[in-house]
């Protein structure tokens, strides 16, 4: 069954202001959370002393990397499932929710404070104490896939999770056959390649005139 697209739903509400987020919903008794997160792109946690925070007002737990492992909690599963280019596999390295051992990037979440007020929940996560080992850092993407390069994830060879310039771009930027297509077949491929409605849109707007043949 097709539909009419009649155009976005939620544009009204949240240009004008009305729309509603996780954050203005307010409950009796709610607490609210405030993630500690790595000030530094690479290195080894040392030790992490969170007794201070888990002392301070209004505080109801502290949560490091270790209570989450010893809790059993599973990573969350990957957005991309489909194969990358000439069928290669996407290669998933293990990623705890919270750190653990190692952070690998800025803003990785380190720690969780859960309090009654955010404010209570932000001094507590200042009172945590982290000793950090500064480890080498890669930058640019062609030093990280570089032949001896430093490795982020041990199961990740190369650094390389998969290769992604797959049979949609490569039709559409280097010589395509899209424009004898229909368009339904079109759509159909990239829901195939797993796209998003948004990427979707975002590639049909730019290549267009090529895809339809105009």
């Amino acid at each position: 069954m097709t539909k009419t697209f009649k155009g976005r739903r939620e544009d009204q509400r949240l240009i004008t202001g009305q729309g509603r987020f996780t954050a203005d919903w307010n409950l009796p008794g709610q607490l609210y959370g405030h993630f500690l997160r790595a000030d530094r792109a690479h290195a080894e946690i040392v030790s992490l002393d969170a007794k201070a925070a888990r002392a301070a007002p209004g505080v109801k737990a502290v949560l490091t990397g270790e209570d989450v492992r010893k809790a059993g909690f599973k990573e969350a599963p990957p957005l991309v499932k489909f194969p990358g280019r000439g069928g290669m596999k996407l290669l998933e390295p293990h990623r705890d929710v919270l750190a653990v051992g190692r952070v690998r990037h800025v803003g990785q979440e380190v720690a969780l404070v859960v309090a009654d007020s955010p404010a209570a929940a932000q001094d507590a996560a200042e009172k945590i104490e982290i000793e950090y080992r500064e480890l080498p850092v890669l930058v640019e993407v062609d030093d990280a896939l570089a032949p001896g390069a430093l490795q982020l994830y041990d199961e990740i060879p190369g650094n390389l999770k998969v290769d992604m310039r797959a049979r949609l771009q490569d039709k559409i930027m280097f010589g395509s056959d899209y424009p004898s297509m229909p368009y339904a077949r079109i759509l159909k491929e990239w829901q195939e390649l797993g796209y998003s409605s948004a990427v979707m849109e975002k590639i049909f707007h730019k290549n267009a005139e090529r895809i339809l043949g105009l």
